[in-house]
């Protein structure tokens, strides 16, 4: 079990995606939802060790960051509460 040092360095080291994640929470349009979403995956690929994340996010950015990118990251969220998984 954890110690009470060990939780509170947790807790700190993840503190940044917290903030992101509410910061997203209260993001007013798609452009801003996508800006804060790619903050949140790039301090998560921070982590790692791998370059393909790094490269992924990259590309990902600059989809999001045109039109086309800006409806479907619309799309998906809008959606995303009325879509079911089938986990058979």
């Amino acid at each position: 079990m954890p110690s009470a040092v060990e939780k509170i360095q947790t807790l700190i080291a993840w503190a940044p995606v917290l903030q992101l994640l509410s910061k997203l929470s209260g993001a007013k349009d798609a452009a801003q939802k996508a800006d804060v979403l790619i903050q949140i995956l790039k301090a998560l690929a921070a982590k790692t060790a791998t370059p393909v994340d790094d490269a992924f996010l990259a590309r990902l950015d600059a989809v999001l960051r045109t039109p086309e990118g800006a409806q479907l990251f619309d799309y998906i969220f809008a959606n995303l509460a009325s879509m079911e998984i089938d986990n058979a």
